[in-house]
């Protein structure tokens, strides 16, 4: 059920006694009544309610009343905030064991008056007897070391093949996006016996830091690791780079770069907290869009390679799908840094870390904060789902034909001798400053512009009457900037030259140095070709307004005008080239040719249809075979006034 209001300012809620507190029985993964299975965020099931609900608690009016006694939370809201939140269960003892970062409330999220927030993060763990809590903070996992520093925190256990293992030791954590002490604690790995403690670093040479080799590298960020069904360890990050280990102290080999650029229908911008994982024969991985609040749901059979994702949303908090027993919804404000807990190779439940508000609305002691939450889950219901759903992406029935060559060209720092063709991504930022785009020599090393070229073959057009022509882009999202909408805007551009391919490329935007001289970089950017009475007067082409948190969708522009205007102009050229740019100095993703049929940027020509004339018959003809039809008939031979009617 869709939301029927929007997300409100921030309000704290008002003081009432709880609304109920039945016995939590842990619902089983499966219900009495089947319901049709379309996305991952189908398999949620309601959540028991642990010591009953309500509304004399801190957050904004907009969540509602809620069960405090679900998963960690400092309940008054006089300490911490926390985040993360890996459950690992003792099967001795037979509690559950979460892992998390918590911070100084009273430095809001992002830190004031001198407090960090969550930069200051520190790595603690609780403990309860329920999955879904209440858990008891027990306070910093590792106190004596970095002051506890610790976010990101990802707990999982050791694989029985690590040799780490035959030593005893059988749980990990990692850290990273580590901001306390983060150029010694950021992307380490501690190790342990128990889950009770202590803690130690790996010793791999690296100061505990997971090292990987291969690739483009593998960034410290948002990192996320599993054990795979063969002992191996597989990782991913923030960036999708996937990297394999045989032991946690050894070298871990970066398989591939950059996954959300290689996923037809995956965005490729603004996405982070990737959770993998192994159950049911696939490899699965959801990640999350922070600025459109969608998360997506992504299987492979091997872990690396042909990875898919699936129809619908992993979650959203733009959908009620928390819910409790009885009916009554939660409604956070976000939902980040997903993680899963598998009981017996299934899916049990996945935890979140909440906020009643936007980020930025979260101060210090202002009724506002995070937690995490537990929420069942119908992992049998996803074995169905991720097994048969085919996802069908509506970008790949686009029509037009696709580019000959693409690529962009920029000025920032080092990236103006770099030759970005051959990525998975173009990219475009206005620069007021001179030229129609910004083009033009670059004054200084600081100077910022991204102008995107695209050339196609349009000899199969020439000489004939165009009636339309329409670039067909797939928008995929904002990488800086703060405007909400945008548009983009298309002007000619000479054709004389070539994308180069450039070497060691990486679709997490590092770029490619120039192999050939005639590569485009900023220096030999391909020339806009303006009116001869100017730049004022240059005809361009604009697309519609569209929204920047919105991605991927299509963008089209009416380049009719341009088209029409370069084979008159032009009539001897096979090519032509446009020359994009956005109005409102946003830096914006486009796909490329290298993205596939459903990133490609397109060109939708239509031509009028030309008839060919009919046979005609003049007025004096007609009138001479009527007139001797009638003297024929008036003679009485009827045979010949037919024969003049037929003629």
């Amino acid at each position: 059920m869709k939301k029927a209001v929007a997300f409100a300012a921030a309000g704290t809620l008002a003081c009432t006694a709880f609304l109920s507190a039945p016995d939590v029985q842990a619902q089983e993964n499966s219900s009495e009544e089947t319901k049709a299975v379309t996305q991952f965020m189908d398999c949620f099931l309601p959540m028991p309610i642990v010591e009953g609900l309500t509304e004399d608690c801190w957050g904004a009016d907009l969540v509602g009343a809620r069960d405090q006694g679900n998963g960690l939370e400092d309940r008054d809201l006089s300490d911490y905030s926390y985040w993360d939140g890996a459950i690992l269960k003792d099967d001795e003892s037979g509690k559950y064991y979460m892992f998390a970062s918590r911070w100084n409330q009273a430095g809001g999220h992002w830190g004031q008056d001198g407090i960090s927030g969550w930069q200051g993060s520190q790595a603690v763990y609780a403990v309860s007897d329920s999955l879904y809590g209440p858990y008891e903070d027990m306070g910093p996992i590792w106190p004596d070391w970095c002051e506890g520093a610790g976010h990101n925190v990802f707990a999982f256990e050791i694989s029985e093949s690590d040799p780490l293992y035959a030593e005893g030791y059988k749980y990990a954590i990692s850290v990273s996006d580590t901001g306390m002490h983060g150029d010694i604690a950021n992307g380490t790995i501690h190790i342990s016996k128990s889950l009770d403690g202590p803690w130690e670093l790996i010793d791999n040479g690296n100061g505990g830091k997971l090292k990987a080799e291969g690739g483009s590298g593998f960034s410290l960020s948002n990192v996320s690791i599993m054990v795979r069904p063969d002992g191996r360890y597989e990782a991913t990050n923030r960036n999708g780079d996937i990297a394999i280990a045989d032991s946690l102290e050894g070298i871990w080999e970066v398989q591939s770069n950059g996954l959300w650029w290689q996923v037809e229908g995956m965005p490729n911008t603004n996405v982070e907290d990737p959770v993998i994982w192994y159950s049911d024969g696939l490899y699965h991985i959801v990640a999350n869009k922070w600025d459109a609040k969608e998360a997506y749901y992504l299987t492979s059979e091997d872990g690396v390679t042909d990875w898919v994702r699936h129809s619908g949303i992993a979650y959203t908090p733009k959908e009620n799908f928390l819910t409790y027993e009885d009916g009554t919804e939660n409604n956070w404000t976000k939902l980040e840094r997903p993680n899963v807990y598998i009981e017996d190779g299934t899916i049990k439940a996945v935890t979140f870390a909440v906020i009643d508000v936007e980020k930025e609305q979260d101060f210090g002691n202002d009724s506002h904060g995070s937690k995490i939450i537990v929420v069942p889950f119908d992992g049998e219901a996803l074995k169905e789902f991720a097994k048969t759903d085919v996802y069908v992406d509506p970008m790949a029935a686009r029509e037009g034909i696709a580019p000959t060559d693409d690529t962009t060209a920029q000025s920032w720092g080092d990236e103006n001798i770099k030759n970005w063709g051959g990525e998975y991504f173009l990219q475009v930022q206005r620069n007021t400053s001179q030229g129609l785009f910004g083009e033009g020599e670059r004054p200084d090393s600081g100077y910022d512009c991204k102008i995107a070229y695209i050339k196609y073959d349009i000899s199969e057009y020439a000489g004939k009457d165009v009636e339309s022509a329409y670039l067909s882009l797939v928008y995929q999202g904002l990488q800086a900037g703060n405007h909400g909408e945008n548009r983009i805007e298309a002007a000619l551009a000479e054709s004389d030259w070539e994308e180069g391919i450039g070497k060691e490329s990486d679709p997490g935007g590092n770029g490619n140095v120039q192999e050939d001289p005639e590569d485009v970089i900023w220096a030999n950017q391909p020339s806009i070709l303006y009116a001869e009475s100017g730049i004022q007067d240059t005809v361009t082409a604009l697309s519609d307004p569209f929204q920047t948190q919105t991605a991927p969708v299509e963008i089209r522009i009416d380049v009719t005008e341009l088209v029409r205007m370069y084979m008159e102009e032009y009539p001897d050229q096979t090519e032509i080239t446009f020359a994009l740019s956005e109005m409102n100095g946003n830096r914006l993703h486009i796909g490329s040719k290298e993205g596939g049929d459903t990133a490609v940027p397109r060109l939708d020509v239509d031509i009028r249809e030309t008839q060919e004339p009919e046979e005609t018959v003049s007025k004096k003809t007609l009138e001479f075979f009527l007139n001797s039809a009638k003297e024929h008939l008036a003679a009485g031979d009827a045979d010949s006034c037919v024969q003049a009617v037929k003629d």
